[in-house]
């Protein structure tokens, strides 16, 4: 509870392989009360292979849990490594608010302020970028993103989708209510 955070990521491990990246914590099962995410900064996300995927949540990876009366306020301007190929998602809240057997995760009360661009440089990287959840299962009351996404190319013939949304990418049987 009353937390204020700067985060950095330096990861240069990708090999066709799979990251999540957050601030607080990986998986989230407990209760998180304001906390403030003021900085996210990523210095370096590379490495080599066809098939990497790397995901970073603004407060906590996986939210099983409950998160409430938090903001992330981060600016992040990334821009990925050339020759990178890349899935990459970003979410304010959490990447993934999710459900399963005696958990749902609850996001409450949190906001996405800072603005979130991501500029690709290679053909076909996928981008998603959300305020509070990539994906929601769980729960998501009164939750808002004031923070502008954008994504862009440093390249004409650079090709590249994207998936956007000020709350949530995506809500399977999960609920969003103010």
């Amino acid at each position: 509870k009353n937390l204020f955070l700067d985060y950095e990521i330096s990861y240069t491990g990708l090999n066709n392989s799979s990251v999540i990246f957050a601030p607080l914590c990986a998986y989230n099962f407990g209760v998180i009360d304001n906390v403030k995410v003021a900085n996210v900064t990523i210095t370096s996300l590379n490495g080599t292979g066809a098939s990497n995927t790397a995901f970073v949540g603004g407060i906590v990876g996986i939210n099983y849990g409950i998160i409430k009366n938090s903001t992330n306020s981060a600016l992040l301007d990334y821009t990925m490594a050339q020759q990178l190929k890349l899935t990459f998602g970003y979410s304010g809240i959490a990447i993934f608010n999710a459900s399963k057997t005696n958990y749902t995760g609850v996001i409450e009360n949190c906001f996405n302020t800072g603005n979130k661009k991501i500029t690709v440089a290679v053909s076909n990287n996928l981008v998603y970028l959300a305020g509070s959840s990539l994906l929601n299962n769980g729960k998501i009351s009164k939750a808002g993103n004031d923070g502008t996404l954008t994504r862009a190319s440093t390249s004409s013939v650079s090709s590249m989708a994207g998936y956007y949304a000020g709350i949530a990418v995506s809500s399977i049987n999960g609920t969003l209510e103010y």
